[in-house]
């Protein structure tokens, strides 16, 4: 059998302890899944105030996502959002319609970017050269939109505990 979800909060993980396992992991994994979707959403507010293009803007935002899984071998839960984390069902659906869109049309392969390729964004890359003829290709700064959206940590931490709260009060009615 599974094992508790821990909210990482000692007073909501009080309370869920006096509940019934399936009743504390539902509310543990409804208040954790808003805290990582508040977290998205504020990763892309923090993309528009990167300096970058446009373009990559839009597709660095396509690639944003959360992840809250089972792991039933280990008896763990895993929860994360950021660049290239979840199903990224928007990403899919932009590069769908442009496939629609150059049908007719050579594609090229490798262009854009994917949660394969994110990474390269948001961690940066040191500066690169091509190797025959020696010349320089540059560097990426990285994005610092994760790391300015963990910053405000606290109030991801009050909407678990106050979404945790208002799950609590509707089982005890």
């Amino acid at each position: 059998m599974g094992e508790r979800i821990i909210t990482g909060i000692e007073a909501v993980d009080r309370k869920l302890l006096l509940l019934s396992q399936k009743d504390a992991n539902r509310i543990a994994r409804s208040g954790l899944n808003a805290g990582l979707t508040s977290l998205a959403k504020t990763i892309r507010r923090e993309i528009d105030a990167e300096p970058i293009s446009r373009e990559l803007k839009k597709a660095l935002k396509l690639t944003v996502g959360k992840r809250l899984e089972n792991n039933s071998r280990r008896y763990d839960v895993g929860a994360k959002a950021g660049f290239g984390v979840g199903k990224n069902t928007r990403a899919k659906k932009a590069q769908a319609i442009k496939r629609k869109m150059k049908r007719g049309t050579a594609q090229r392969k490798g262009v854009g970017i994917s949660s394969a390729n994110v990474h390269w964004f948001a961690l940066g890359t040191a500066r690169r050269s091509t190797n025959s003829p020696r010349r320089s290709v540059g560097a990426v700064r990285p994005v610092q939109a994760v790391r300015r959206a963990a910053g405000s940590a606290s109030s991801f931490r009050q909407l678990i505990d106050q979404k945790c709260r208002e799950r609590i009060e509707q089982i005890l009615g």
